[in-house]
């Protein structure tokens, strides 16, 4: 649940784009976007039963993403079409290193709150995952709380995803959800903007209090630092000898934990094979340009080679 995103991808883009009058450019993609609906595409890829709830508009954009996600088996049955705003648009201008740098527009998505998904929909699902935490004006704060805490009634194991709180309330959007919430990863930025420390032991120190089962920090380029209150580990990155587009890339490490989790492995294979999805993510263009099928992914995310 979360954003659903038509994202148009510009690559190479100079850095310094604003100072000169134009740029001829190799690359121009369309492609489906938002976390919610990237982690989605990615967990249909791996074979996972799913489906998502998010709003989109009455137009072309969002037939393309509607027919994008039923081709692949994503049950769009909790999608709600806007009646007053366009689908949510995302343009990425994409640095030649991969970095990446977004122009956005998102009043369809501002439209999703907690209702849309009823409790007969959450007594039939394992996991809820919200893929854009401190982005959704009309489900931060007190409808995240009461979407997990309708979950928990019916043991869904609920995890979350954040994203850049350009209100720059941060953990107050977030906190209150904390109690319901069992697995919690946001990346680096995020977790030292909610927390206020910098180093990953002192943000397990301060997310403890909350008694979430699984914590974990993305790190990029370093992997993910993960840990279950008890234990923790740095999980390395895999080796990525081209880096083309990191779009997307902490969402399909969520899709490839959130998978994991499913199949019953503890949370440092789960980690595993979250870094090997967003491995896969790196190397193409877009934020679900392509995965292998979950025997070759699962072989590589156990081979041992980083």
């Amino acid at each position: 649940m979360g954003m659903m995103v038509s994202d148009i991808i510009v690559h190479p883009v100079d850095p310094g784009i604003f100072s000169i009058d134009s740029q001829i450019i190799e690359n121009v993609t369309f492609a489906t976007g938002g976390d919610a609906l990237n982690v989605a595409v990615n967990l249909a890829r791996l074979g996972v039963d799913v489906g998502i709830a998010g709003v989109i508009g009455d137009d072309a954009a969002g037939n393309n993403i509607l027919s994008s996600l039923k081709s692949i088996g994503v049950n769009c049955e909790n999608v709600g079409i806007s009646g007053k705003y366009q689908t949510s648009t995302c343009v990425v201008l994409c640095e030649k290193s991969g970095e990446r740098h977004f122009l956005y527009y998102g009043k369809s998505n501002d439209e999703l709150n907690e209702s849309m998904i009823p409790d007969e929909v959450l007594s039939q699902i394992k996991i809820l995952n919200i893929g854009s935490a401190m982005a959704l004006k009309s489900l931060d704060g007190d409808g995240l709380a009461e979407l997990f805490r309708r979950a928990k009634k019916y043991g869904v194991t609920t995890t979350f995803d954040a994203t850049h709180d350009s209100s720059g309330k941060w953990i107050e959007k977030v906190e209150k959800a904390f109690e319901f919430t069992d697995i919690f990863i946001p990346s680096y930025d995020e977790a030292k903007m909610i927390t206020g420390y910098e180093k990953p032991e002192e943000m397990t120190r301060f997310m403890k209090k909350y008694n979430l089962k699984i914590f974990g920090v993305k790190l990029g380029a370093q992997g993910c630092y993960i840990t279950d209150f008890k234990d923790s580990q740095i999980i390395p990155a895999f080796y990525c000898d081209e880096i083309v587009d990191t779009t997307g890339a902490g969402d399909s490490f969520m899709a490839g934990f959130i998978c994991g989790y499913l199949k019953g492995y503890g949370y440092v294979d789960c980690a595993k094979l979250g870094n090997a999805v967003a491995n896969y993510c790196i190397r193409h263009f877009g934020a679900t340009g392509y995965l292998p099928d979950y025997e070759s992914l699962e072989k590589f995310a156990f081979s041992g080679k980083n």
